[in-house]
């Protein structure tokens, strides 16, 4: 829609988040410091007036037929509780009016010589210039006003000083060495996970491993059978569950291909660390690569030390080994001879993959598939 700004990055076919992330990063790069300012809609479509949309219809000279503002009527209309405010989301009219409704803020930061990103309701301004960048906060308090919208102060974390850590020191303003914006967590020279994400991706896999390893071990019902021959196949099972999680739809041996040709074929790409294709921070990857493997270890000690106190004997592979190993294990089946993969999933090894991808093929190959209506 053209009355959208190139810089609302929500419900667009043409651009996406990774986008908003890509263009962020790279307006920052080049600064050794930057005032920034973030704050958070407080329920954005359930406050939004009615009036104010239809008067900026006017204001932005929408072309549209007695019929197409007939249904909007109507669509109001319907959502209309009692309040002249708000409506429902997850409709294709949700999303058209919610871009009319932010695009005169929109228009107003644009003329301001400030950068800015907008998802729906998460907006984050940024400049050099102190005084411009408070001049873009005093419009989205002037829009709030004027919208019916109001302003998270949960979420809000106002205007701060972006900079490298420890080059600010004691200022009148808060300094902080990265934001967090749609998932990322952004500082001047680097893009990386946030914090939300990184607890959930890790609280998911300590469930898996309680749930393969230890539940029941420490129940009393483990089923000595997926002990034969003295290979885990419950360990199996976990790293089965944990590719999946981390790798999507790629096996073990495709991303170590991958990641060392140098070429990725056009593929959709799906799994949690495609979902973060503009990370450049190979440091979070790295930290999570290696708590995985401890927490493993741990879990494995543990099953061992149960199960052989319930009266297993005999070694058990990977029990026994130590933690560095988990990273490249293979084993041969003694009932088939059939080589196993037994390593340890590695987020590094599948970021390496996702970038590679991204820069042969875009990042259109991590977003999910559209439907055909």
């Amino acid at each position: 829609m053209g009355a959208l700004s190139g810089r609302s990055y929500a419900y667009r076919a043409d651009i996406n988040v990774f986008d908003a992330i890509s263009y962020i990063s790279g307006e920052w790069r080049d600064h050794p410091r930057l005032f920034v300012a973030e704050f958070d809609l407080q329920d954005y479509f359930g406050s939004v007036g009615h009036r104010y949309l239809f008067s900026q219809m006017q204001v932005l000279n929408l072309r549209m037929t007695p019929r197409e503002r007939l249904i909007i009527e109507a669509f109001l209309q319907a959502a209309n509780t009692g309040h002249p405010s708000g409506f429902p989301q997850g409709t294709s009219i949700s999303l058209f009016l919610s871009g009319i409704a932010l695009s005169p803020l929109d228009r107003s930061l644009e003329r301001l010589n400030v950068g800015f990103a907008r998802f729906s309701d998460d907006i984050l301004l940024w400049g050099a210039d102190y005084a411009a960048v408070r001049a873009g906060v005093d419009m989205l308090f002037e829009w709030s006003n004027d919208s019916g919208v109001g302003i998270s102060k949960s979420k809000s974390r106002g205007l701060q000083i972006l900079s490298p850590r420890g080059v600010i020191g004691r200022s009148e303003i808060r300094d902080v060495d990265s934001v967090e914006f749609l998932s990322h967590r952004i500082s001047l020279r680097s893009v990386g996970l946030a914090r939300r994400p990184e607890r959930e991706i890790r609280r998911r896999v300590s469930e898996l491993i309680y749930a393969n390893l230890l539940r029941q071990p420490l129940s009393g019902t483990q089923d000595l059978a997926r002990l034969a021959d003295g290979l885990d196949r419950d360990y199996l099972t976990l790293l089965s569950q944990l590719r999946r999680l981390f790798y999507g739809g790629l096996s073990e041996s495709q991303v170590h291909r991958f990641s060392r040709s140098g070429y990725v074929p056009l593929t959709h790409l799906t799994g949690f660390v495609a979902r973060h294709p503009v990370v450049t921070d190979d440091e979070n990857w790295q930290a999570l690569d290696k708590w995985l493997r401890r927490q493993i270890w741990f879990a494995l000690r543990r099953r061992a030390f149960l199960l052989r106190k319930a009266g297993y004997v005999g070694p058990c592979t990977p029990w026994d080994i130590p933690v560095h190993e988990l990273s490249s294990q293979v084993v041969y089946s003694k009932r088939t001879s059939a080589r196993l993969n037994m390593s340890v999933p590695s987020a590094t090894r599948m970021a390496r993959v996702v970038r590679r991808a991204t820069e042969l093929h875009g990042t259109r190959v991590t977003e999910r598939p559209r439907g055909i209506y």
